[in-house]
């Protein structure tokens, strides 16, 4: 059995498939080059220099509720998507549901996943988590007294 005309077809196949794959991944890059072209000039950015990064997806953290945890869930959550304009008001509720537990969840359950009622829903959080904290009572006399009422009121 002779294998030098089965190799040869095989390197050439490899050869032509090596170059079809090359030739695929420089249009894909092209695209995409076209495409954050096109988007720059409608922003109003110029960039001479593309560079196709690629990300591992951020994973939004839940939130149950926790005081400590509203500074960390709140930046990543509007950072990835309530500061988002492509999404709906709608799409930013369905997120913000699914990304709460707990206590945090209880305060907006009821509501109805709409795009009138994200920002209800977003406020409420807020009000709970931020607003409650901006009114704590405050302490004129540094006494025990004064003290337990700052420490009951946290």
């Amino acid at each position: 059995m002779d294998i030098d005309p089965y190799e040869e077809k095989h390197y050439a196949t490899y050869s032509m498939l090596s170059v079809a794959q090359e030739l695929l991944q420089l249009e894909s890059a092209r695209s995409f080059n076209n495409r954050l072209s096109a988007t720059e000039a409608r922003d109003g950015h110029v960039s001479h220099n593309h560079v196709n990064l690629h990300y591992e997806r951020i994973k939004l953290p839940t939130f149950s509720g926790n005081y400590e945890d509203w500074q960390h869930f709140s930046d990543m959550f509007l950072g990835s998507i309530g500061g988002d304009p492509h999404l709906t008001s709608c799409q930013k509720f369905h997120y913000l549901k699914s990304s709460l537990s707990g206590e945090a969840f209880s305060l907006i359950k009821h509501i109805a996943v709409t795009n009138d009622n994200y920002s209800e829903a977003w406020d409420r959080l807020v009000q709970r988590y931020i607003g409650s904290f901006l009114n704590l009572p405050t302490a004129s006399v540094l006494n025990s007294v004064a003290i337990q009422k700052l420490a009951d009121g946290a």
